[in-house]
């Protein structure tokens, strides 16, 4: 799990740094932690983060302006805003950012944070066993992009590989069978965390700087427009 802290008061930085400390030795889990005191010095950083802390007033990259670019990297980024500027709530809440902490921060609260994020996280990364032709292979759902049904076989894509599985695609769906999945038409289950844009036709996902296209079933268009603004934390009338 990588923990990213971006804030330009290393004071707060610090306590932050010993609340994850306190919380992750209490829990018995392994972290890297990463800090950062500009936007800008965290986007060089080559890393993945599953979760963030980030300050919205900081020089340069601002933080709604930062979460924004995380979460293009990584859909599935946890995102705690901290900051004492609460009319920054609305920009955050459009962002879909997990939790908006004001300082001074308090510490029962944010373990309170802290721990539902905990269990967001270990949703996402659930591991998925994978029984290939030739191997068996574990990947975390967050990695898996899509299923498609081809040729009387079913293949998982992941961020890494295609995988040609043994079980049917409607096994595939139970298996999974979680609210980050959903199944489009006969032949595809796709990950809405890597969904873009869905309408009665097709699906958009990206993935790596790719895109995807895949026909959508227009059938279940209302009820895959509701599954996916519940995914992005909203509501679909």
């Amino acid at each position: 799990m990588n923990i990213a802290i971006c804030d330009d008061d290393k004071i707060i930085v610090k306590q932050i740094e010993k609340l994850l400390f306190d919380f992750f030795i209490e829990k018995g889990i392994d972290y890297e932690l990463y800090t950062f005191t500009s936007g800008r010095e965290l986007l060089e950083r080559d890393v993945q983060f599953d979760i963030a802390f980030i300050d919205i007033e900081m020089p340069g990259i601002n933080g709604i302006e930062l979460s924004k670019r995380l979460l293009e990297k990584n859909s599935y980024a946890i995102i705690m805003i901290v900051t004492s500027f609460n009319h920054y709530l609305d920009d955050a809440m459009e962002l879909s950012v997990y939790r908006y902490i004001s300082k001074p921060i308090d510490r029962e609260r944010f373990m309170v944070n802290l721990s539902s994020a905990l269990r967001k996280y270990l949703n996402i990364n659930r591991p998925i066993l994978i029984k290939g032709n030739d191997e068996i292979s574990k990947v975390n759902s967050c990695d898996i992009i899509y299923l498609s049904f081809e040729d009387r076989k079913v293949w998982i894509h992941t961020r890494g590989d295609v995988i040609e599985v043994t079980k049917t695609l409607d096994y595939w769906k139970k298996q999974l069978g979680d609210a980050n999945f959903y199944q489009i038409n006969r032949s595809h289950i796709v990950n809405l965390g890597y969904v873009t844009s869905v309408n009665k036709n097709k699906v958009i996902l990206k993935c790596n700087g790719e895109i995807i296209e895949l026909k959508a079933s227009s059938r279940i268009y209302a009820s895959l427009k509701r599954a996916y603004y519940s995914f992005l934390g909203g509501t679909s009338k």
